[in-house]
Formats: structure tokens, C-alpha cells, sequence
């Protein structure tokens, strides 16, 4: 009877071995088809971003050639104003006109000058320079250079001349206020 009891112990230990190693392979093979499919995730993802790449590429490429076909007339008016050049009077107004006409163009792609009138802003306007002046402090006196967006990104800050109090006002104020 022990040698059944063993025996049975023994077939028992045996069909769990093989059980356990069954899982084993079963575990082992789900691991690897996990593998392969993560594998196949990444490759597909990789190529995703390349494609989008070359879709980003393509599309500021598109964006370019719309503004440059834009520019296009512009540049055929500086030739033909270069080429007809009889008079300072007429030269200047071609330029005029081609000035107008670029204008247009970049008016279209949606830029924008900005106005630099009155009162400081730094969001829009960059101080070059301070000039005593009789105006309130922080007043754009002049435009060295204009400012312009795109939509509502600056792209290129107006640069201004502002006013700042005269070195005679800051006395008077000073004694002013003792």
C-alpha cells in the first residue's frame, strides 16, 4: 500500500510538473505574442511620426509657395519700375505703389502693423530709447521701426522713442512736494 500511496504521490507530483510547465510554455508564448505586438505598435508609431513629419513638411512648403506666389506681382513691379526708370518723380511712385501692393499681399496672409500711438505697451512696442519731454512719462514719441502680428502672436515688436519727464520737472517736482 505505501508503494501505491508513493506511487500516487508520485503521479500526482508528476501531473503538477506538467501542469506547472504546461503554464510555463502557455506563460512563455503569451509573452512572446505580447512582444511581437508591442514590436509591431512601435514600428507602426515610428512610421506614423515620419508621415506626420513629411505631412508637416509638405504643408509649410504649401504655405510658402502661397505667400512667394503672392510675392510674385511684387517683385515683377520693382523689375519694371527698376527697368522704366525715367524720373525721380514717377520712380517714387512705383515704389509707392509696389510698397501698396506688398502691403496687400501681407495684408492677406493676415499680418497686421501694429499702431504704436500714445500710451506704452510692452506687450506690443519696445523702448529703443527715453526722451525728455513735456508729455506724460511713458508717451510713444516717435516709431523708429514698425511692429507687426500675425493674428494675435507679435512677430516683430514696434520700436518706439518714449517720453520721460526732464531733469527740470523732477526738481520742481521735488520741491514741490517738501
Amino acid at each position: 500500500m505505501r508503494s501505491t500511496v508513493k506511487r500516487s504521490e508520485s503521479d500526482s507530483e508528476k501531473a503538477q510538473d506538467s501542469l506547472v510547465s504546461r503554464k510555463e510554455r502557455e506563460a512563455v508564448e503569451m509573452a512572446e505574442e505580447y512582444k511581437e505586438l508591442l514590436q509591431r505598435l512601435q514600428a507602426e508609431f515610428e512610421n506614423y511620426k515620419k508621415r506626420e513629419e513629411r505631412e508637416r513638411a509638405r504643408d509649410g512648403l504649401r504655405v510658402k509657395a502661397e505667400v512667394l506666389l503672392g510675392l510674385l506681382p511684387v517683385l515683377d513691379s520693382f523689375g519694371l519700375a527698376l527697368k522704366n526708370f525715367q524720373s525721380p518723380e514717377r520712380f517714387h511712385k512705383g515704389v509707392e505703389l509696389v510698397y501698396a501692393q506688398l502691403m496687400d499681399v501681407l495684408r492677406s496672409a493676415g499680418l497686421r502693423r501694429i499702431e504704436a500711438q500714445g500710451t506704452l505697451d510692452p506687450r506690443m512696442h519696445e523702448v529703443l530709447l527715453t526722451r525728455e519731454s513735456s508729455e506724460e512719462e511713458g508717451r510713444i514719441l516717435e516709431v523708429v521701426q514698425d511692429g507687426y502680428a500675425l493674428g494675435e502672436m507679435i512677430i516683430r515688436h514696434a520700436k518706439v522713442v518714449v517720453a520721460r519727464p526732464s531733469a527740470q520737472e523732477d526738481t520742481h517736482g521735488e520741491n514741490n512736494r517738501n
